[in-house]
Formats: C-alpha cells, structure tokens, sequence
C-alpha cells in the first residue's frame, strides 16, 4: 500500500468522524484491515487505534447503529484488538493509546489495573518521550501530583505533542481530555 492511500484512508476516516458517520467509519476500517490483513505494516498501528477508539467509543456514548448490533462491534473490537495486541506489543505509541484505551474499554475486554500499569510503563520504557511519561505516571494513583505537574507541561511547552494528538481523532481527543482534567485535577 503506498503512503498516498494509506493517508487518504486516515483522511476519510477523519472526516467520518468529524461528521460523525461512526458506521461508516467502522465498516471502512474493518474492511481495510480485514482486506490487508497479510501485509501489516507499522503504517497500520494508526488504524487499529483509530477502529478500536471508535468501537469504544460508540458503545460508551449509546450511539445506535443501523447495520452493526453491539455483539458485532463486540467481536469486530476483539478481533482488532486481538490481532494488534500481538502485533504490536513493541511499539510505544500504540502500548500508550491501547493502555488508556483499556481504562474505559470494559465493554468489550476487561484488563486490570495492573496489566494496563504494566502496558503504560512498557510504552516508557520503549520511547521515553513525555507523553509516555505522563501516562506511566498517571497510570500510578500515588502520582496524581507529578502526573499533574507533567499533564501541565506538555499543554503548556510541547505543541508538538499538542499537534500530534489531534491527528489522532477520538484516541488523541480523549488523551488530550485526560490532559486537561489531569492538570488541574491534582493541584
């Protein structure tokens, strides 16, 4: 797959998203990862963040959709999961957005607190860019204060991070609310 379909795909994604067509969104990423599925690449840790939000997403909010019950997105989430779990256990971008994911993600998967601990720390370990930081810490309830301290820093000192997580649709929507609650939560 080259890059320019690779984006194009993120792009449409994203105006779904936006306009809030989330069936559309699922079906359009569910087949692209089903149609590919041999040829996983790290280009692809971007879509399953983006299905798995969405998946999440849709089931914590009550959205009701016309062609999907809740037992398909159920089985389509486990299946995304599953697989990228896997595939990815190396990968600190998608350990970081996969360990929050799971804070709120009992609807399809239960992990405990201490695996999703160890996810998050894992994700520091690899890359230990602030952000990674910032959710190994806050993921330790007796660092609420440094994970507010560092919540602080990077709203305030790091547009790169800023940027980047709104590239990232529902996944870098709810990791910057997670930052801004954070900063002024813990004071």
């Amino acid at each position: 797959m080259s890059s320019n379909s690779y984006e194009q795909l993120l792009k449409d994604a994203n105006q779904l998203e936006k306009k809030e067509l989330f069936e559309q969104e699922v079906n359009l990423l569910d087949t692209f990862l089903c149609k590919n599925k041999g040829k996983l690449t790290s280009f692809f840790v971007d879509v399953y963040i983006r299905i798995l939000y969405v998946l999440v997403h849709i089931v914590i909010d009550g959205i009701k959709l016309k062609h999907y019950s809740y037992d398909d997105l159920s089985n389509i989430f486990n299946k995304h999961f599953s697989i990228s779990i896997n595939l990815y256990k190396n990968n600190a971008e998608y350990l970081f957005y996969i360990g929050n994911l799971l804070y709120m993600s009992e609807v399809y998967i239960y992990y405990d607190i201490n695996q999703i601990e160890k996810i998050l720390n894992r994700a520091y370990i690899i890359n230990n860019g602030i952000l990674y930081k910032w959710g190994a810490i806050n993921s330790k309830s007796k660092s609420k204060k440094s994970s507010c301290l560092l919540a602080q820093e990077i709203l305030l000192m790091h547009d790169d991070v800023l940027i980047n997580l709104k590239k990232k649709g529902l996944a870098g929507k709810y990791i910057l609310d997670q930052l801004l609650t954070n900063s002024v939560k813990h004071k």
